[in-house]
């Protein structure tokens, strides 16, 4: 059930992530993005898993090799300005609600 979930999301939060790293002149967002410890520590698993049998770790193995824990922690409060503004809020079309209660509520779905 899960996958059902997780595959569309982190493919639209990859997908905005990337419209606003090309916006800032970078061909990729994982460089930009102001990931804590943590999330520097989960991008560098998922390359290195993503490279794994010698195989080429491009930017859709990466995406595909982070947890669902990853993107999540995406979604929280802590990158409202940095993230959720500029891009992750473009990945939930067709909602009457301002950004931060759009941010509170997705956040809270996801938790769940």
């Amino acid at each position: 059930m899960t996958a059902m979930v997780e595959i569309p999301l982190r493919n639209a939060l990859d997908h905005h992530l990337t419209c606003w790293a090309h916006r800032r002149g970078s061909h990729s967002w994982f460089d930009l993005a102001p990931l804590d410890t943590q999330g520097r520590r989960d991008l560098a698993k998922a390359t290195h898993r993503a490279g794994a049998g010698r195989r080429q770790p491009t930017h859709g193995r990466i995406v595909a090799e982070l947890s669902f824990g990853f993107w999540r922690f995406l979604l929280s409060r802590r990158y409202l300005t940095t993230l959720w503004i500029p891009a992750l809020q473009h990945a939930f079309p067709n909602t009457d609600l301002d950004a931060n209660s759009l941010q509170r509520s997705i956040e809270n779905d996801v938790q769940q």
